[in-house]
């Protein structure tokens, strides 16, 4: 519950932070219950997407090659009509042993416009670098949707 208020703690900072600057608020975190299961997108060509409606994302490998240290590309497709510039995603280790391994991590992908041929919605690519090797959930808001990843980043470079 404590990793949750620290998340929402986070994204209401970069909202005041967005709203500061002149840009639009951002996404705003709603709760789910529990995380998100990856599963393929009927509507991705090659069926390359994981997610649900109306948070997907595409990754080389689902997250097999995720390593501490190493920037890790994923794009997001949001199909609920968020458009903003920018889409925040934060990540929380959730096995690190120091708490301030723990600390949530933001990540900000640009918004794309989509290549010919793709599905609807609105297109982030983003670069994850996890700092830390361990369990990550990986949470990426919306609008009112949150969708939650959880992934296992590998030992790398950084993390020893």
């Amino acid at each position: 519950m404590a990793r949750y208020a620290a998340l929402i703690i986070m994204f209401a900072t970069l909202a005041v932070a967005t709203a500061c600057g002149g840009g639009s608020s951002g996404p705003q975190p709603a709760t789910t219950a529990g995380p998100m299961t990856p599963r393929p997108s009927a509507t991705a060509p090659g069926g390359g997407e994981a997610g649900e409606e109306p948070i997907f994302w595409r990754t080389a490998d689902s997250f097999a090659s995720l390593k501490a240290g190493e920037a890790y590309k994923v794009l997001f497709r949001i199909t609920n009509g968020y458009a903003e510039p920018e889409l925040t995603v934060a990540a929380t280790c959730q096995d690190c042993a120091r708490p301030s391994e723990q600390q949530p991590i933001a990540f900000v992908g640009q918004r794309a416009e989509p290549g010919p041929g793709e599905p609807p919605g609105a297109y982030y690519p983003t670069s994850i670098e996890l700092p830390y090797a361990g369990e990550w959930e990986i949470v990426v808001a919306a609008g009112d949707d949150t969708a939650r990843i959880v992934a296992s980043a590998q030992s790398g470079p950084a993390s020893g």
